[in-house]
C-alpha cells in the first residue's frame, strides 16, 4: 500500500529534520549555551521528530505481527492520540516553569500556529477513531503525522527567527 511508503518516507525526514535543528544550534550557538527559550522550542522539535518516527514505524511493525495487523492503526492512533495529551501536559508545564520573560520571547505567531496545528493534530485523531468513519483511516493517521512535522517546522521557523535575525 502508499500509506506504508508515506509513513517511511515521514520517517526519514523526521530523522533529517531533528539533524538539522542540532547542526543549526551548533553553528548558531555563540557562547555554546541555549537561552532557555532557544531551549524550549528545540525541546519541541526534537521530542515531535522522534515521536513522528516512532509512531510512523509502529504501525508497520504491528502489520508484521498477525495478531496486531487488523487492529495496526486504530492501537497506533491511540497510542498517538495519548502521547499528544501528555506531550501538550508537558510543554505547557515546561512553559510555566520558564516564567514570563522567557514566555515573552516565545509567544508569538509561530507558537501560537504550532499549537493551533497540534490541536487539529488531536481533533483529527480523535474523528479517525470515532465509528462515523468505520474503522480507522490510515490516510487520516499519515496526514495528523504529516500535521505533527508541519507544527514541528513552524516551531522551527520561530527558531530561526530568533537565532538569526
Amino acid at each position: 500500500m502508499a500509506i506504508e511508503g508515506f509513513l517511511l518516507t515521514l520517517a526519514q525526514i523526521a530523522v533529517t529534520f531533528a539533524g538539522l535543528v542540532g547542526i543549526m544550534i551548533a553553528f548558531t550557538a555563540g557562547n555554546g549555551k541555549l537561552t532557555l527559550s532557544d531551549s524550549l522550542r528545540v525541546r519541541v522539535i526534537v521530542i515531535l521528530s522522534i515521536y513522528i518516527v516512532l509512531f510512523s514505524l509502529l504501525p508497520l511493525a504491528l502489520l508484521t505481527i498477525s495478531i496486531f495487523a487488523p487492529y495496526a492503526y486504530s492501537f497506533s492512533v491511540v497510542l498517538f492520540l495519548i502521547f499528544l495529551v501528555i506531550f501538550f501536559i508537558s510543554q505547557r508545564r515546561h512553559e510555566l516553569r520558564a516564567g514570563k520573560l522567557v514566555m515573552k520571547d516565545i509567544q508569538g505567531a509561530h507558537r501560537d500556529m504550532a499549537w493551533l496545528i497540534m490541536s487539529l493534530v488531536i481533533t483529527l485523531n480523535i474523528v479517525n477513531l470515532s465509528p462515523l468513519l468505520g474503522p480507522v483511516q490510515p490516510g487520516l493517521y499519515g496526514i495528523a503525522l504529516l500535521l505533527s512535522m508541519f507544527a514541528s517546522g513552524v516551531v522551527y521557523i520561530g527558531l530561526i527567527a530568533q537565532r538569526l535575525l
